[in-house]
């Protein structure tokens, strides 16, 4: 089957230029749509789909700026390349342009090599993201269809077992003794809250898509305020530790006991997230560390693993459904729990720190806002814009 052309749309008020951009690129084999004005472009983009759209910045109607804010916020659009065409007066425009979202800009007159250059590097490059998409796309469907079903399976078979177990001896002579009915109520109680969490995380993570789309709920979100961070950690690490039947290798240091700019259970869910992998990823008998400090208008808290750990490039692919070496060992989840960490941290203007541990293993440090008492009594808060990201702190620790 014969590949389909790349489809390039110029948008253009000037018929020469389009005439003159049209023939250039369809010698170099591409298929060409135009549109004499930003009205007219956008209502093409949307019917035809193109590869790559070349907008003139001065239009009528609907300038090139106008048009590339309209494209960026349409969702089936959002990723297509766009090259903006501009007189040499222009530049101001241009500078605005690249801030919303255009990929590259020309400048008027321009060379015929320097719009086909630009071009193809930019189909490639879109080529190269299309790729790495679908590739991630068919990743989450073979863990989704591998671990979806297994977790659910995992969860109500064990619920089903020791149901059975106990009803087949309804109406016998078989008594059991006080430490078996303990261990299958302990087994029924550990599958019910594998399911429970699985639910949880699954019903969290799609409620937090909702919220990323809505920056009135995501404001709503930041006016909560939990008055003790440290509370919050120590409860959430005792939870964690004891799940995993681990009291004994939990070491607490903490010492500062400040308000911060996050809701009780959206802290408590990030704290759980990330010790929950610090457990997981360390071998009982290893210490898990848990410190904390303040950084000015940050609140940190300091958590060490000394087993085998993520690496750093893992951490920075954290994403849905994105679980490592789940084909080497048995894994509960659906490697949501991270994901929704990093999101509630975007959210509330936090950020994510990993390096290694000295003797191995791995150090995350969390960072949320404190709330000055101020912010307080004037019932929000105005904390410094951040994006969680995940890189290596320069220490390395």
């Amino acid at each position: 089957m014969e590949t389909p052309k790349p489809k390039i749309l110029i948008v253009d008020d000037l018929p020469v230029v389009r005439m003159n951009v049209s023939l250039l690129l369809r010698l170099e084999g591409y298929e060409v749509i135009e549109a004499q004005d930003g009205e007219e472009g956008l209502q093409k983009a949307l019917s035809e789909r193109p590869d790559l759209i070349i907008a003139d910045v001065a239009m009528p109607k609907r300038s090139g700026l106008e048009l590339l804010k309209a494209i960026r916020q349409t969702q089936t659009l959002s990723t297509v390349p766009v090259i903006l065409l501009s007189a040499h007066s222009e530049r101001e425009d241009i500078r605005r342009g690249m801030e919303m979202g255009a990929d590259d800009y020309i400048t008027k007159p321009f060379k015929n090599y320097e719009l086909v250059r630009a071009v193809n590097r930019l189909l490639e490059r879109h080529r190269q993201f299309q790729r790495q998409v679908e590739e991630k796309l068919e990743y989450i469907r073979d863990v989704v269809f591998y671990a979806l079903p297994h977790e659910f399976r995992t969860a109500i078979n064990g619920i089903k077992g020791y149901a059975k177990m106990i009803t087949q001896v309804s109406g016998q002579e078989v008594v059991f003794k006080c430490d078996e009915i303990q261990e299958i109520g302990t087994e029924i109680l550990h599958a019910s809250q594998r399911l429970e969490r699985l639910m949880e995380n699954l019903l969290t993570y799609a409620q937090l898509r909702a919220v990323e789309q809505d920056e009135a709920l995501q404001q709503q979100m930041r006016q909560e305020v939990t008055s003790c961070a440290q509370e919050v950690v120590v409860n959430a690490a005792v939870m964690v530790a004891r799940r995993y039947e681990r009291e004994s290798d939990l070491q607490l240091s903490l010492s500062h006991t400040v308000p911060i700019a996050i809701g009780y259970q959206h802290w408590q869910k990030i704290l759980v997230e990330i010790l929950d992998n610090a457990f997981k990823f360390s071998s009982p008998g290893s210490i898990v560390e848990v410190t904390d400090v303040v950084d000015r208008e940050y609140y940190g808290v300091v958590i060490r693993d000394h087993g085998e750990g993520m690496t750093v490039e893992q951490w920075e692919q954290i994403g849905a459904f994105v679980q490592f070496g789940r084909k080497e060992r048995e894994q509960q989840g659906l490697g949501l729990g991270l994901a929704i960490a990093l999101l509630l941290l975007d959210f509330h203007r936090g950020r994510l720190e990993v390096g290694d541990t000295p003797n191995g293993g791995t150090t995350v440090r969390v960072w949320i806002p404190i709330v000055e008492e101020k912010e307080r009594e004037g019932g929000g808060t105005t904390s410094r814009r951040w994006r969680s990201t995940v890189y290596r702190s320069a220490s390395g620790a």
